[in-house]
């Protein structure tokens, strides 16, 4: 997630730069899912970012729906702390 706002380009990070988020599920490891929020600065430049990781069972359409939601609240949260909003 976090080379698709910094070096990478192509069809896969131009869909996570687009969508703002990016959903992992057993990609590495089967049982394991994550989701991942850019934290950008005023020009969009990457400071960082928001992640959840759990078992991959408990991440179904519903889930994701919410984690997704907490995770932006995440980021938004980390901006205004530091100042960049």
């Amino acid at each position: 997630m976090l080379d698709a706002y910094s070096i990478r380009q192509g069809k896969q990070a131009n869909n996570i730069r687009k969508s703002g988020y990016y959903l992992s599920l057993g990609e590495r490891d089967p049982d394991v899912a994550g989701l991942s929020v850019p934290v950008l600065g005023l020009e969009d430049e990457l400071l960082g970012a928001v992640s959840l990781s759990g078992l991959r069972v408990r991440f179904n359409e519903t889930t994701v729906d919410a984690y997704r939601a907490a995770v932006f609240d995440a980021a938004r949260q980390i901006r205004v702390e530091i100042g960049d909003v």
